[in-house]
């Protein structure tokens, strides 16, 4: 709720910022407030790394290294196998 600057009894402020990975609260003093949430981002994939969350919504993580440092293999990541 939002009432003259504050959450309190009053008219309903929509403090939805339309990011799924965000969790949207009021708070009494500062308003609406947007914790971002890595754990909403996360697609149980290793391949692709681990995702975060931003104001943008989520952002792909850095793929893992999978060099084995020998120059005759061919390096792939298998979701099967990790």
């Amino acid at each position: 709720m939002f009432w003259n600057g504050s959450c309190s009894q009053g008219t309903t402020l929509d403090c939805n910022d339309n990011i799924a990975c965000t969790t949207d609260s009021c708070d009494p003093v500062l308003r609406c407030l947007h914790t971002q949430d890595n754990t909403k981002c996360n697609d149980n994939l290793f391949c692709n790394g681990a995702e975060t969350c931003a104001s943008s919504g989520c952002l792909p993580g850095a793929p893992p290294s999978i060099d084995d440092g020998v120059a005759c293999t061919t390096d792939s990541c298998d979701e099967l196998m990790t």
